[in-house]
């Protein structure tokens, strides 16, 4: 029986190819399983072959032409403001923020695309991060410290791709967050951990 066990037939051709196995988990629900991860952000076509009908009763598929889908493309989830300093030379601080997104991206692919306003003006950032990451790190030097908040706007231009995704994203992006006071601490988070004792 071809019931629960996995078979490498290829009952479906993908474009592009996704390397995996086919298991028939009823007579009418066949599970493909891929043997790696998908790329993100990337479109495939999916094209039904005729053995997935070798051991039914029909002789053939309709309206299975256009079977498409894609993996999530590219967002920009979070954006984690703070002040830090400059060096360990001076005592000048600069706000930073810490930018994430659902998948890596190649920080050398940002500066074509991301654009940062503080208080409405359009200002110069540094990227911190060197290598392909979700968690990319900004800087923004110029900006004097006051004991008062500042706004933050971030604006990701469409077209955007993650690291290894093919589709770039479809909008821009914008995300607003609050630069707080450095004269303020603020605990924005609280994490729990276990010493072992």
């Amino acid at each position: 029986s071809l019931l629960n066990n996995w078979d490498s037939t290829a009952f479906i051709r993908f474009e592009p190819a996704i390397p995996g196995r086919f298991r028939w988990e009823r007579a009418d629900e066949l599970v493909f399983s891929p043997s790696q991860p998908l790329p993100p952000a990337t479109s495939f076509k999916a094209v039904l072959q005729t053995d997935i009908l070798a051991y039914s009763a029909f002789n053939r598929i309709e309206g299975a032409e256009e079977l498409h889908f894609h993996t999530p493309y590219l967002r920009l989830e979070d954006v984690h403001p703070a002040w830090v300093l400059q060096d360990g030379n001076t005592k000048t601080p600069v706000p930073q923020a810490e930018l994430a997104f659902n998948y890596a991206v190649n920080p050398s692919d940002l500066p074509s695309k991301l654009h940062i306003e503080v208080d409405g003006e359009a200002v110069n950032y540094n990227i911190r991060t060197l290598s392909p990451s979700n968690l990319i790190t900004v800087r923004l030097p110029g900006i004097q410290a006051a004991d008062r908040d500042y706004t933050l706007r971030l604006v990701l231009e469409k077209g955007m791709a993650p690291e290894g995704g093919m589709n770039g994203t479809a909008e821009a992006i914008e995300l607003n967050a609050a630069i707080p006071s450095p004269f303020v601490l603020t605990i924005d988070d609280v994490i729990a951990q276990h010493d072992g004792v």
